[in-house]
């Protein structure tokens, strides 16, 4: 499971409760990874929100404006 050097609570690390202890150190050093990668991610999000809302709201713009201009003159289609 782990090498000689990072055992932490004993070298039996076939009796169940050592190998709990280990568990639980890995899964919070896990734990602590993927919330610092969920941060990272807020952060970006964050940053880059207001340029993907203005791309939202100028695309929701052109549609209209497409809409408006096909209802005065309506293309001719084959």
């Amino acid at each position: 499971m782990c090498p000689e050097k990072c055992r932490l609570f004993g070298d039996d690390v076939e009796k169940p409760s050592i190998a709990f202890n280990h568990y639980r150190i890995y899964g919070t050093l896990l734990l602590l990874v993927i919330g610092a990668c969920v941060l990272i991610g807020i952060r970006f999000v964050t940053k880059i929100a207001p340029l993907s809302l203005f791309a939202v709201l100028i695309s929701m713009l052109a549609i209209y404006a497409g809409v408006i201009k096909s209802s005065f003159s309506p293309p001719d289609l084959p």
